[in-house]
């Protein structure tokens, strides 16, 4: 366990949601733009610029084995919102996920690395015991969502902790995280408010 001041961690998910895809000239006809990005890009990029620029801790959860199943989920959320360019085939597919890959590696050089914590059953009944109706199923944030919880408020700081993600698992229960877990969850699309 190390001490630092003020920290932001994001989820993998997060992190890739920051990249934005170039599109080679021989696919270009098929996008209105010459590159292709998550509709939180904006404000994910906007918040890592400022904590580059005022040299804030930035961390990452280092990712278990489903880290290629979110690599290709991030790639195909992208792809769906794109219209039919589902046609463009494997090469076009394998392109982008290189990208995707090389920028996530890239950026991950720039962020302290928090190993999940496997020690979650007391955090795992706090949840069944105080559920929600989130829209996700299921409405308790999964295993591997509680080895994020149960390293992150492990971690020591001496500023405050914010979580940056996408996942209602976090931000349907942020009240309660803040309370019992002692670190901000941020909304995806709401984190270039914390840039001010």
């Amino acid at each position: 366990m190390s001490i630092n001041n003020e920290i932001y961690a994001f989820d993998e998910c997060s992190i890739l949601h920051m990249c934005k895809l170039v599109i080679r000239d021989a696919f270009k006809i098929f996008f209105p733009k010459d590159f292709i990005a998550h509709k939180n890009s904006k404000q994910l990029n906007i918040l890592l610029e400022h904590l580059r620029e005022k040299n804030k801790v930035k961390a990452k959860f280092v990712p278990n084995e489903n880290f290629d199943e979110n690599l290709v989920r991030s790639y195909n959320d992208l792809l769906q919102k794109q219209g039919n360019v589902q046609i463009l085939g494997t090469s076009f597919k394998k392109e982008i996920l290189e990208q995707l890959e090389k920028f996530y590696e890239k950026l991950s050089e720039e962020f302290i690395d928090i190993e999940k914590n496997e020690d979650i059953d007391s955090i795992k009944i706090f949840f069944i015991n105080n559920q929600k109706p989130l829209k996700k199923d299921p409405k308790v944030p999964e295993d591997d969502d509680l080895k994020i919880i149960s390293a992150y408020c492990d971690y020591n700081s001496i500023g405050k902790k914010y979580f940056i993600t996408e996942d209602e698992h976090f931000w349907g229960y942020d009240d309660l995280i803040e309370t019992e877990y002692n670190f901000f969850v941020i909304k995806e699309w709401e984190c270039d408010k914390l840039v001010g």
